[in-house]
Formats: C-alpha cells, sequence, structure tokens
C-alpha cells in the first residue's frame, strides 16, 4: 500500500510571496495527503525578490499572500508583478491568499487568471492545500492539452506537406505523359493518353466514388465505379483522363477534409486509381486480342 502511494505521489515546487513565510511543515503534510510532495519551497518577502526565481527555476505554482486586501499601493504592485510574471510565458496557477475578497482582488484574478483562497497565510488552513492541488492539477491537464493540440498541429502539417508533395508528383506524371503523346506519331499512343474536358455529371459522379472509397472501402463504391468504368470504356477514356479526373477529385477532397488523415485520403485514393487502371488495361488487352 505505501509502495503504491509513493508511485503515485507527485513532485512539485512551490513559490511563496509575502511579509511572513507559510508553515511549510503543515502545508507539506496537508499536500502529501493529497498525493503531492514538496522538492523546493521558497519564500520570498515581495514581488520584485520574486521575478529572479521565476525566470531561472520551474515552479508549479506561485502563492501571493496580501496582507491588506484594500491597499491600494499593494495591489498595484501585485497587479505590474503579475502582468510580468504572464509576460514572461509563465502560465503556472497563481493563487491569492487574504483575509477577504473585494472588487479589486477580484479583477486582478480575472485579468491575471488567478484564484482567490480566503486565509491567513501565517496561520494552518486546511482549504489552501486542497486548492494548490486542484490549481496543478487542472494547469497540467491544460498543458497536456496545449501539447496534444500542438501535435496534432503539427502532424497535420506534415500530412498536408506529403500530400501536397505526392499531387506534384502525380501531376508532373500527368504532364510528362501528355508531352510524350503530343510528341509522338503514333495515333495509338495518342488515343490512349490525351487527356479531355469531363462534363459535371461525370466529375460529382467520381468525386462520389472516391469519397465513398475513403470512407468504407472499395465494397462501398463498387457498384458506381463498374457502371462509371463501362462508361469509360465506351467513351474511350484514356488512361491520362483518368489521371486528370482523379487529380482534381483528391485535391477538392483534401482540401476539404479538415481534420482527417490525409494519408488515409491517398491510401484509399491509390487504391482507387489502381483499380481503375488496372480494369482499363484488361479492357485495352481484350480489345488488343
Amino acid at each position: 500500500m505505501s509502495a503504491e502511494r509513493d508511485h503515485k505521489t507527485k513532485i512539485i515546487n512551490l513559490l511563496a510571496v509575502g511579509q511572513f513565510p507559510p508553515d511549510w511543515d503543515y502545508l507539506h503534510a496537508r499536500l502529501q495527503r493529497l498525493g503531492l510532495s514538496l522538492n523546493e519551497a521558497q519564500w520570498v518577502t515581495g514581488p520584485k525578490s520574486a521575478l529572479p526565481f521565476l525566470r531561472t527555476e520551474p515552479w508549479d505554482c506561485l502563492l501571493y499572500a496580501i496582507e491588506d486586501s484594500f491597499d491600494t499601493a499593494e495591489l498595484h504592485a501585485i497587479h505590474i508583478h503579475l502582468r510580468a510574471v504572464r509576460d514572461m510565458g509563465i502560465l503556472i496557477p497563481v493563487i491569492l491568499i487574504a483575509a477577504e475578497l473585494n472588487d479589486s482582488l477580484a479583477e486582478i484574478c480575472q485579468e491575471w487568471n488567478c484564484q482567490f483562497q480566503e486565509a491567513d497565510f501565517r496561520k494552518r488552513s486546511t482549504g489552501i492545500g486542497l486548492v494548490i492541488f486542484r490549481e496543478i492539477q487542472a494547469n497540467r491537464t491544460q498543458e497536456e492539452l496545449r501539447q496534444a493540440k500542438t501535435e496534432l498541429r503539427i502532424r497535420q502539417q506534415r500530412s498536408r506537406e506529403e500530400a501536397s508533395l505526392i499531387l506534384s508528383q502525380q501531376h508532373r506524371l500527368l504532364n510528362d505523359i501528355v508531352s510524350v503523346s503530343a510528341g509522338s506519331s503514333n495515333a495509338t499512343v495518342t488515343s490512349l493518353t490525351s487527356t479531355r474536358v469531363f462534363d459535371e455529371a461525370a466529375k460529382q459522379k467520381y468525386d462520389q466514388i472516391l469519397k465513398n472509397m475513403v470512407i468504407s472501402g472499395l465494397s462501398g463504391s463498387r457498384q458506381m465505379l463498374l457502371s462509371m468504368l463501362s462508361e469509360f470504356e465506351i467513351s474511350g477514356v484514356s488512361p491520362g483522363d483518368i489521371l486528370s479526373l482523379h487529380l482534381q477529385a483528391l485535391e477538392k477532397l483534401i482540401a476539404g477534409a479538415g481534420e482527417k488523415s490525409t494519408r488515409h485520403i491517398l491510401q484509399r485514393a491509390d487504391q482507387l486509381l489502381v483499380e481503375v487502371m488496372v480494369s482499363l488495361a484488361e479492357t485495352y488487352r481484350q480489345h488488343a486480342a
């Protein structure tokens, strides 16, 4: 049981600002009951003394003991200090501790995202430990969410870059096909590689086939695909035509994908393109025979 408790204990660092130090032994005991253990506890008498510690050392929570919540000079100093703390990019929880809450303190809490605890810093208050625990837990959760969002943005950016690279490569392939066709005297090759302008009905149909392919795989779009392949065969659609149509549909789908995985879309799109090209090759083979 003891080993399990020790395993769950989280180490924290606290910085306290006030004319008098808190009862660290009592506070440490209260925090231990909540699964927190004080690694470093530092007390300074004023805001200016706190800034060097905040710049150079990592802290999990900043405690601010206010002697007189109606002292405008003291409250102004707190306001200036908290602005400097937030401007430094320090997002740790800040807890203001005073005998009572007034409008001025409430405004400071709201502006600089602080919590208020009604207590006397020099006396033993059971509530302070719980407030510290909750604020540290909430801040760590927010930090984990920020990291997760950052990692997600990085993955999405990499996926978009990968998609852009693949689409560029496929566009170059299409341009190469058209260039070869334009320079060839072979009428058969020209008929197989020349590109055409598809009507809106054909584009919408292929768009839907690609969407179904991404969502449910080939099984969800097989019937519509077979119908379109028959139309391709009748119309004499070339590989270049299909690649051009495919790229147009793929670019539209990726552009509107939002948070969907572009890698998944590209994989399913490649499967569809292979299926279409294999079917088209089989048609050419049968005609050649």
